[in-house]
């Protein structure tokens, strides 16, 4: 399957950073505010600003993830697969019992 995922880092560092930018922020803006929920907002809007600056979003490739996967256990995996798709769509009794013992040694 190709494609990206995506994943936050978080290591000391970066939590250090985070706790040192919630040290540095004022907050007055939730202290004067007397409304709940705008004083929810600000506090919510100003910690995920804090939040994203801290732990960025990295993207990662998904077939480089399993480079450490042998080139044979592919290939075998693409048989099984290829096999299970053609026994699953048909009515072949033969191809079924070819499947079935594959699956049997190969598991």
């Amino acid at each position: 399957m190709s494609g990206k995922f995506k994943i936050r880092l978080f290591t000391a560092d970066t939590i250090n950073y985070f706790q040192e930018l919630l040290l540095k922020e004022t907050w007055e803006v939730i202290y004067q505010e007397h409304d709940f929920n705008e004083v929810f907002n600000n506090f919510l809007g100003m910690y995920l600003n804090i939040f994203e600056a801290s732990f960025p979003v990295i993207y990662h490739d998904k077939h480089k993830d399993n480079a450490w996967i042998a080139r044979g256990i592919r290939v075998s995996y693409q048989c099984k697969r290829s096999l299970c798709l053609l026994g699953r769509n048909s009515n072949d009794l033969e191809l079924k019992n070819i499947l079935r013992i594959y699956l049997y040694c190969f598991g």
